[in-house]
């Protein structure tokens, strides 16, 4: 998949409110009995639909089964909309300046290798139009942009770095990145290399430690539902994604969908496409990423059609730093992010990153 991305290369945060004046919002939230996270999502945000807001920023305590919570968990809860308010480890709201400084943007290949061979600096690749992660339009370029630069910026062996926006992602990972024009890409999907050796990306490129992980979710007609528990239950069934996105997952952790043919792929020009074939009956679900989805379903006005699927996501997917095998300086390069990254975690930096961009995208949800 050509995945779409952002830029920046020095982000501030104004922290706003004084805690002396200003209620806490999110926090640590402990799972008692009874509890799933469409209970403590409906009682804690006021809206059940949240549970997926809760899922997503507890991957790594919960795993890939929204349904596998256990009493005395604890959970971290992202502030949404001012809720919740009173647990414990909340935070002041922040306010996020919307200061995206200069950078280098080009909208082809040939202008950014120009902007690049004067360059001697770490170049790192990215793009626009992959909200909420990556586009210049976001505060600080977007949540992993945020990311990257503050990792970076935390690394005291990174002497000068710059962000660069190319938005011609068909020439990103071949030639830019293979050909080590820029040094470093982001935020690519990482495929199953294991079971997958031979695909572009595992054969030519080499993957920082994940950034972030997204869910990638299952979207059905409200009036033609069917149970998602198990992957057999996917058998016969057909799935739309764009052209152009990644399709390894749907064969990944054994259920060969595809190789087969047990599920039939169907892919639309566009999002909005798939949708529309969805509820024409062309098709029986659409699957993709949870925000793309979630935000176009809003925009295109049919939250009233289609029906989330809660019962699992159809994969989790890291979104990571990438470099071409080839560069002579390649693992040390991905030493430096994957270094930022653990002092970003270890600060508590990282958590306050994602809190800030994440009670604005689910606020707009």
């Amino acid at each position: 998949m050509i995945t779409r991305c952002l830029i920046a290369a020095g982000i501030s945060l104004v922290l706003g409110a004084s805690a002396a004046v200003a209620q806490t919002c999110g926090g640590n939230y402990t799972v008692k009995g009874g509890d799933s996270l469409s209970v403590i999502a409906d009682s804690l945000y006021k809206d059940a639909k949240k549970w997926t807001a809760i899922h997503q920023g507890n991957v790594a305590t919960i795993g890939s089964n929204p349904n596998s919570i256990r009493v005395g968990q604890t959970l971290r809860l992202t502030c949404i909309g001012g809720l919740p308010t009173g647990l414990e480890g909340g935070t002041v709201q922040s306010t996020v300046a919307s200061a995206n400084p200069a950078v280098q943007t080009s909208s082809t290949a040939s202008a950014a290798v120009q902007v690049a061979a004067a360059n001697r600096k770490l170049k790192l690749l990215t793009a626009d139009d992959n909200a909420p992660f990556t586009d210049s339009s976001l505060p600080g370029g977007g949540l992993l942009t945020e990311v990257v630069d503050s990792a970076l910026k935390s690394n005291s062996d990174v002497k000068d770095f710059g962000i660069y926006v190319v938005n011609d992602w068909s020439a990103h990972l071949d030639p830019l990145i293979t050909d080590a024009v820029f040094d470093l890409g982001f935020p690519w999907y990482k495929p199953d290399c294991k079971l997958q050796p031979d695909t572009f990306r595992c054969a030519e490129l080499k993957f920082s430690e994940p950034m972030f992980e997204i869910l990638m979710l299952l979207y059905q007609p409200k009036d033609r539902q069917f149970a998602f528990n198990t992957d057999t239950d996917m058998h016969g069934k057909s799935i739309c994604r764009p052209k152009g996105w990644l399709t390894y997952d749907l064969d990944g952790a054994g259920r060969n969908w595809l190789a087969n043919n047990l599920v039939e792929l169907k892919q639309a020009d566009t999002v909005a496409d798939c949708f529309e074939m969805m509820l024409a009956g062309d098709v029986d679900s659409v699957s993709m990423d949870e925000f793309v989805g979630r935000t176009s379903i809003k925009e295109l006005g049919i939250g009233d059609k289609v029906h989330t699927v809660d019962t699992k996501p159809i994969s989790i997917q890291g979104m990571h730093v990438v470099v071409g095998k080839e560069h002579p300086q390649g693992d040390e390069m991905l030493a430096l992010i994957d270094a930022g990254l653990a002092n970003l975690k270890a600060s508590g930096d990282y958590q306050r990153i994602l809190d800030t961009h994440m009670s604005r995208i689910w606020a707009d949800f």
